[in-house]
């Protein structure tokens, strides 16, 4: 199979929020086994050079009493029945290794059947003895280096390591076949700044069916008279609301590897979505801030057996200026930790602009009251974006309109989540 061509041993991805389908039917124990096999894989992010987890253990919880309803949600979600242990790693690993289709086999088991219905993740509270990719050994079992740096900053853990990550919604398994369920973790929104510079683990997890999911592919070069591969561009596959609204099913980041510069790769379900490719934090010719793209391509209805897709950019090197966004947050509790991500969006330059479908360029997640700058292509006369925040507990602002020019930053923006809009 091409998955296992793409296995890359000694990395493996934390996931804490787990979305996997599944028939609806419920399998009566009998003392016959499948076989459970757990993938991770990571949605990428440009901000860091490096995330580090510490995964102890991952446990199943089966069913006793719970039953599944006819759209494969359990009716009841408690705590009947029990847990079994699948996967002891006990290790730290970097989430930003497993980018364009590479995955790391977190644990293969023979599991009794019938219907299970949560993962729990145990986290680490110490690291392992192993080297990070500044040659040092871990400080912290769960932290970041920033770009062009080697020190680790701690990423703190709202919860997790007592009680363990719980992700609802279930499986079957059935007897002599092997369930292959594999994690898509999204750094990016996982990754939460707070506002003394300080950072949080939160994460968002989806899954992404890589054994049976049409594979989307190319190449990202700048538009120079003779192209130059570009790597670390962010690539990511959007989907969009019946508002036009995108939402980031998964990203990957563009090849830095010889010989493969500028290549990246997705695996996709069925379904329509906008391609889009963008790399800030670079400079002109002149030393001005710039960045490159945002570029897009529209994938319509693709199919299960469509194969391999070729999906190609060439970015053009614009300024950037700033937005500025000042936001503020309900107070944290002993239960919970507000946070909110905030996205900055514009009108899509691919498909039907008619439709109004728009596109995420970049976002921030954060967990502090203050304010913050989001850095987007500009130019002389100005590019319309529209910025929108969501909270921890889904509530999402009303889009505000902000004007970008080249190397300015705009009027701040304001979200007051403390009071209705």
């Amino acid at each position: 199979m091409k998955t296992v061509k793409l296995i890359l041993l000694g990395v493996i991805s934390l996931c804490l929020a787990f979305v996997i389908g599944c028939d609806g039917s419920t399998s009566s124990s009998n003392g016959d086994t499948g076989t459970l096999s757990l993938y991770m894989t990571d949605a990428a992010t440009d901000a860091f050079d490096a995330v580090y987890v510490t995964i102890d253990e991952v446990q199943v919880h089966k069913a006793e009493d719970d039953q599944a309803d006819d759209n494969g949600e359990e009716a009841n979600q408690g705590e009947n029945g029990s847990w079994k242990v699948v996967a002891s790693p006990q290790k730290t690993y970097n989430l930003l290794e497993l980018v364009n289709g590479a995955m790391a086999q977190l644990g293969t088991t023979d599991l009794e059947t019938g219907y299970y219905t949560q993962i729990r993740l145990m986290l680490g509270e110490a690291p392992d003895d192993g080297m990070n990719i500044n040659n040092q050994l871990h400080d912290h079992p769960n932290y970041v280096i920033k770009k062009d740096s080697d020190t680790q900053e701690p990423l703190f853990v709202p919860s997790g390591y007592q009680t363990g990550i719980k992700l609802v919604h279930g499986f079957d398994m059935v007897a002599g076949q092997t369930a292959e369920l594999v994690l898509d973790f999204d750094a990016n929104r996982s990754v939460v700044i707070t506002g003394n510079g300080g950072y949080l683990l939160k994460p968002t997890i989806k899954i992404v069916d890589t054994l049976n999911y049409p594979l989307v592919e190319g190449v990202v070069k700048d538009r120079a008279e003779f192209p130059n591969p570009l790597a670390d561009v962010v690539v990511s596959a959007q989907t969009v609301d019946s508002a036009g609204r995108p939402e980031v099913f998964t990203s990957t980041l563009s090849s830095d590897q010889e010989g493969q510069i500028g290549a990246y790769q997705m695996y996709l379900p069925p379904g329509t979505y906008y391609i889009v490719a963008y790399k800030g934090g670079v400079e002109n010719q002149e030393g001005d801030a710039a960045a490159y793209g945002p570029a897009c391509k529209l994938l319509e209805d693709i199919q299960l057996g469509d194969g391999w897709g070729l999906e190609d950019f060439n970015l053009e090197l614009t300024a950037t200026g700033d937005i500025e966004v000042n936001v503020t947050l309900p107070v944290a509790s002993e239960e919970d930790t507000p946070t909110a991500t905030i996205r900055v969006l514009k009108t899509a330059p691919c498909g039907d602009s008619a439709a109004g479908n728009m596109i995420e360029v970049v976002s921030q997640s954060v967990g502090d009251s203050g304010t913050y700058y989001l850095s987007v292509p500009g130019s002389e006369e100005g590019k319309e974006y529209t910025v929108v925040a969501t909270t921890s507990d889904g509530h999402t602002s009303e889009g505000k309109p902000a004007t970008v020019i080249d190397g300015s930053t705009t009027e701040s923006i304001v979200f007051d989540f403390t009071q209705a809009e």
